[in-house]
């Protein structure tokens, strides 16, 4: 996953200074925009705190899911992106790691989808539980890209297989396969990536 080169730093450079110690992060999962809950002693290989909010809403139904927690700077997701999979289905994230004790306190703020902005990409259609390909689905926004990521998430006893396609923003361009999120709490693994421009209208 992509996790910035500032990230990374701060984290090499705290991680020298507190050798020897464990690191503390805040520990909640909710279904609204923001939690909060106990301090959690991380193990040795969590080297970061994870904060991770997620929006999605299909038609006028809109869900929300926050978690926070101890994790390993590898599984941080990409940073904000939204995602438009149908008509009426879309996804928004944000999330953001750090590495210094109860820094993922508080809560983020989810991106703007936007407007269409006269991109396509092909978007995908639910029939009889199987995703088939629809017709080309209007972009929004920053959405320039067009995805395919293939998986299964984790998030507590469940344990489910995904395919989404659609548009996305730049962070759903990701450069390797790999898993993200917070072990035993929420966690999704990525098995397949594939990712284009967006064509434009008339084009």
């Amino acid at each position: 996953m992509k996790t910035s080169s500032v990230t990374i730093t701060i984290c090499v450079l705290t991680a020298l200074l507190a050798t020897g110690t464990c690191l503390q992060c805040e520990r909640c999962r909710s279904a609204t925009s923001s939690c909060f809950g106990p301090l959690q002693t991380c193990e040795e290989d969590e080297n970061a705190c994870l904060i991770l909010t997620m929006e999605s809403r299909i038609g006028r139904v809109r869900n929300v899911a926050t978690y926070k927690g101890c994790t390993n700077l590898v599984h941080c997701p990409p940073g904000p992106f939204t995602i438009t999979t149908t008509l009426h289905e879309r996804i928004r994230s944000n999330s953001d790691c750090c590495c210094w004790d109860h820094c993922n306190k508080g809560g983020l703020r989810l991106p703007v989808r936007g407007e269409p902005n006269l991109r396509l990409c092909p978007g995908q259609k639910r029939d009889d539980s199987k995703c088939s390909i629809a017709e080309k689905l209007h972009c929004h926004g920053q959405e320039v890209n067009c995805f395919y990521h293939a998986g299964h998430v984790q998030a507590g006893v469940k344990n489910e297989t995904f395919v989404k396609q659609g548009c996305g923003t730049k962070h759903t361009c990701l450069d390797k396969l790999g898993r993200f999120g917070i072990p035993g709490l929420f966690l999704e693994t990525l098995t397949k990536v594939e990712c284009s421009r967006a064509s434009k209208i008339g084009t």
